[in-house]
């Protein structure tokens, strides 16, 4: 995720230091935050509705706010808030706990860089989210639109593109005084509207930007018509994009135009509210749940949204016939609406069911209100001319806030609450209740477990299902070496419909069958190498050692075997570890480090750098080779901020007699400062991606 502007954290800990070093922890690796803390219960529900944060950081033992509370309150407020616990110590059971809860992850306390890595990768997916909700939302509009269009042809519609008319319709030329929208087209705005209005419409001419855009907006203004007369409108304008490119669309209602063009126009009505509460207004509900939406996601107002509908309505109109309904539906409308306050959007939506839209993200008031409603509507008893009838309602309800994609999402999450409350209670009465819509936390992610990571691991060792390939290093300052680091590809053949996850090497060599992998991994590279030092006599390997193989005690002598056999030095290659592996194990790791020298390979740290003083781990260690791990290379090539953050760590590796690579090369622009900061080799796709071969042509570096 980017890090421009500061990131809405809240915080709940028992330790307030711990707390704070959590927030130094991020600091220190790169992050803008904005902490908060949230002491209690009732302190944490109303933070959450203050405003949209964009990560929860939770001790999972707290006695403050309990775990379980922690998520029912953000899952309940409808809030997308990745919530990822701390944990005393490792606890293969809390963690599980945690993650079946619906956190985003659980982490140990003293695993900083998994702590990071799992605030890292939230973050992403929150952007991505988010990224998902507003296109979501964006094509949705954009299909209400043009449906609005269709179904609404006499409506005047005008687009409108840097304070011209591209487009109208016929509709919209014969009500500003033209003969057709021909007559219209290129033409000046302000052509058609009043002096005492232009300034008020200026604003909305402004250069539109897509990632602001305008909410729909009801509007007011004087129009002037070619033979000056001047003609009071009201408008609704919105931002649409038309033909790829932001534009203004400026809609007049037909039923304004039918209706005389009277010019007792409200200054701020609602056209909504102004509609009569009996009638169906399917388009014009949606139009206010969207709205809703909008507001919600720009500017976190979040809001209520109610689903009311009159129970067994067949059977009272079976009983009533349709004329009597439809006026007892009336005197129900009626009724409502005079005990519903403070309301956003009320109206009805079907034969059978009214929205009702609050201001409002506490659920709890929003139940009180529904179950006063519902039982308000039990008891009274409803007149028609032919007699008396009584009738009971099922409410369903959803918080509307930024993770609602759409008035359909909304709309159907309320129908299967009342499909629910439609179903007949074990004394055979249907309805009469009220529910709140909670989400539920989807476990089916469709990454394998590592039960199945396992299994397919030992598929990959039986039948030897994978491949190796090849990725160059090419050298900044004219050293001979030709490099090449092998990375494992496993056969889709292994996997359910051919659907390789992106993590998966990554998982696989963190299972307990990573040694035997690492093994089969260096044995086909070194039969490769074999082949490729009869014609490149400067060709040396990276190869990968997991965290089974660093503690592996039978793996050096297993490695001078097959050195032998194989016919490659020991001098050819480097063994590279990562940074979070060996600090995992730092003894073994040191120890392994140092029999690989002793043989005659080089070796070398890889993801380096992403924790809080990486430079320490040489305390303890020492390597030939340091690989900064891939985020960093790509901040950098993001964010000039970045990359300067990033030199002094390249020269305190130089300081320290390290051969430094950097990665994840993806253009040029980045490559002078890496040359100046005394970088020895890139790798990347802009070198070149992984290959099945090492054929890598060096002269032309």
């Amino acid at each position: 995720m980017e890090t421009e502007g500061n990131i809405a954290i809240l915080l709940i800990h028992d330790d307030v230091d711990e707390a704070n070093r959590l927030v130094s922890l991020l600091r220190n690796a790169g992050y803008h935050i904005d902490p908060h803390y949230a002491a209690h219960s009732a302190e944490l529900n109303k933070k959450l509705q203050e405003r949209n944060w964009d990560l929860l950081l939770a001790q999972f033992t707290a006695q403050s706010v309990q775990a379980r509370n922690v998520i029912h309150q953000v899952t309940r407020l409808n809030k997308d808030i990745p919530v990822i616990f701390t944990l005393g110590e490792f606890s293969v059971t809390d963690m599980v706990d945690a993650l079946r809860m619906g956190a985003a992850d659980a982490v140990p306390e003293d695993e900083d860089q998994y702590f990071i890595q799992a605030i890292l990768r939230a973050l992403y997916n929150l952007e991505q989210r988010r990224k998902l909700r507003y296109w979501k939302r964006r094509f949705s509009e954009s299909e209400d639109r043009f449906e609005s269009l269709i179904l609404s042809s006499q409506d005047a519609i005008a687009i409108i593109k840097e304070g011209t008319y591209v487009l109208t319709n016929d509709a919209y030329a014969n009500f500003f005084g033209f003969v057709d929208c021909d007559s219209m087209m290129l033409l000046p705005v302000f052509d058609t509207i009043a002096p005492n209005s232009q300034n008020d419409f200026r604003k909305y001419l402004r250069p539109l930007v897509e990632s602001d855009a305008w909410d729909s907006e009801n509007i007011h203004f004087d129009s002037i018509r070619p033979n000056g007369d001047t003609v009071p409108v009201e408008a609704t304008l919105s931002q649409i994009d038309f033909h790829g490119e932001s534009a203004l669309q400026l809609l007049i209602k037909r039923n304004f135009i039918a209706a005389g063009e009277s010019p007792a126009l409200a200054p701020h009505g609602n056209p909504i509210q102004d509609q009569d509460i009996r009638k169906i207004r399917l388009h014009a509900m949606v139009e206010g749940i969207n709205s809703t939406l909008r507001r919600a996601a720009k500017n976190g107002e979040d809001a209520l949204l109610f689903y009311i509908q009159v129970d067994q309505y067949e059977q009272l109109q079976s009983q009533l016939g349709i004329g009597k309904t439809e006026e007892g539906i009336a005197q129900l409308a009626a009724f409502l609406d005079e005990n519903i306050h403070e309301k956003l959007v009320f109206g009805r939506i079907r034969e059978e069911a009214f929205t009702l839209i609050l201001a409002s993200s506490d659920a709890e008031k929003g139940l009180v209100l529904a179950n006063t409603l519902k039982n308000q509507v039990s008891s009274q008893i409803f007149t028609t001319e032919d007699g008396s009838f009584t009738c009971t309602l099922s409410i369903a309800l959803i918080a509307i806030g930024e993770t609602t994609a759409s008035a359909d999402e909304a709309l159907s999450a309320c129908q299967k609450v009342i499909a629910e409350l439609q179903q007949p209670n074990p004394s055979g009465r249907i309805g009469n209740a009220v529910k709140l819509h909670e989400p539920v936390f989807d476990l089916n992610t469709g990454a394998p477990t590592d039960s199945e990571l396992i299994r397919i691991g030992k598929q990959l060792l039986k039948k030897e299902l994978f491949s190796v390939v090849f990725q160059p290093m090419v050298s900044l300052h004219g050293l001979q070496e030709e490099p090449y680091e092998v990375l494992m590809r496993a056969d889709p053949s292994v996997f359910v419909e051919k659907n390789i996850a992106q993590d998966f090497s990554s998982r696989i060599f963190k299972t307990e069958i990573g040694a035997d992998l690492d093994k089969l991994v260096i044995a086909k590279a070194l039969g490769k190498l074999a082949e490729k030092k009869h014609t490149a006599a400067h060709t040396k390997l990276f190869l990968h050692l997991c965290q089974a193989t660093i503690e592996d005690e039978k793996f050096i002598p297993w490695l001078q075997k097959t050195l032998e056999t194989s016919y490659v030095e020991a001098s050819d290659l480097i063994f590279i570890m990562r940074e979070i592996d060996i600090s995992r194990n730092i003894a073994k790791a040191a120890n392994m480090l140092e029999r690989l020298h002793n043989i005659g390979a080089a070796t070398g740290v890889t993801h380096f750098g992403v924790s809080i003083n990486p430079m320490s781990i040489f305390n303890r260690i020492s390597v030939d080779y340091v690989k900064v791990d891939n985020v960093l290379s790509d901040k950098a090539q993001k964010d000039k901020n970045a990359l300067l953050a990033l030199k002094p760590l390249l020269q305190d590796l130089k300081a320290n007699q390290c051969t430094v690579i950097v990665p994840a090369i993806e253009t040029a622009g980045i490559i002078p400062t890496l040359w100046q900061s005394g970088v020895d080799f890139l790798q990347g796709y802009y070198i070149q991606a992984p290959m099945p071969e090492m054929d890598f042509d060096f002269s032309q570096e």
